[in-house]
């Protein structure tokens, strides 16, 4: 990949990697199909949220439930072409994924 070309930054985020890692596939094969360039998926570092609940309102302070949320991020960085960019908008894409769209 040269520099002095423009690039498409395309960040996956997701609650489940299964659908995840489906989705970010869809995109490599799709980029692959049309002749582009990229490079990934890269997996980026999970972010996990821990959220501590008390069990009762009014008693029992010390007895807390933990809950986990993990948010897991795929990158793929692809060379910026106008037939892949009309690709891109074709692709279904569930409402649980969350795409971020870059020019770098």
């Amino acid at each position: 990949m040269s520099s002095s070309s423009k690039f498409i930054q395309v960040k996956l985020s997701a609650y489940h990697n299964s659908t995840l890692d489906r989705v970010a596939s869809e995109i490599v094969s799709m980029v692959l199909k049309v002749g582009g360039v990229m490079k990934g998926p890269i997996n980026m570092p999970t972010k996990t949220k821990k959220f501590l609940v008390i069990r009762g309102p009014h008693v029992d302070k010390k007895s807390r439930e933990a809950f986990f949320q993990s948010i897991h991020t795929r990158l793929i960085i692809i060379k910026s072409d106008p037939m892949v960019m009309q690709e891109i908008k074709n692709i279904n894409i569930p409402n649980d994924i969350g795409v971020e769209l870059k020019m770098i």
